[in-house]
């Protein structure tokens, strides 16, 4: 029987233990403790990490969130939530209640998500173009500074592992079989790792 206790994040699962990857080592029920939030609770990975991190941020910065200062926060993503549709996909045909996991799959949910998780109140903006998307949302971020468009703008990327961004990565055949080689003339592609910057 389907549970919703049973979705509880472990190492990426693939049939291609050939491609290293990078994953952080915290596990889900980790980062739940982290944030104190229950453990029986649905959250992708990316919203997770991307959360984690602007905990993180905000305290390093030693930021005040309340007040009256305008505040936005831009996530640079690509695959959302992929790691709970994934895991509820084959579910989704015998019991219909599996469908509300699809509010977790876009880009902008885990945005709402990771902000809604730390309890600001904040514009927020989802940047969503591939490998660039946390680029461009540092870089969307330092032309709202300069247009004064906020007075303090949380900007980075975050990026759960998924079996959809690995077999999609592997059909390119862009993936190195070993650890990647930049700038090295035996270089052979590039591995896939998840993480979240702020």
């Amino acid at each position: 029987l389907w549970q919703w206790q049973e979705f509880f994040r472990k190492p990426l699962s693939s049939v291609h233990k050939e491609l290293p990857v990078g994953e952080v080592k915290l596990s889900d029920a980790q980062m739940k403790d982290i944030l104190g939030i229950s453990h029986e609770q649905i959250i992708s990975r990316t919203t997770l990490l991307g959360a984690v991190a602007l905990r993180q941020a905000i305290k390093d910065a030693a930021v005040t969130t309340n007040g009256d200062r305008r505040i936005a926060i831009i996530n640079g993503t690509t695959v959302g939530g992929m790691d709970v549709t994934e895991h509820f996909f084959s579910d989704m045909k015998a019991n219909a209640e599996c469908f509300k996991m699809l509010d977790k799959h876009d880009c902008g949910s885990c945005t709402r998500d990771i902000v809604a998780l730390c309890d600001i109140n904040a514009d927020i903006c989802t940047v969503s173009t591939a490998c660039s998307s946390a680029l461009n949302a540092v870089i969307l971020g330092t032309e709202m500074l300069k247009n004064d468009e906020a007075d303090i703008v949380i900007a980075g990327g975050t990026e759960g592992l998924s079996k959809f961004r690995l077999n999609g990565f592997n059909t390119l055949m862009i993936l190195d079989h070993q650890r990647c080689r930049p700038f090295d003339e035996t270089r052979a592609g590039i591995n896939l790792g998840e993480g979240a910057n702020r």
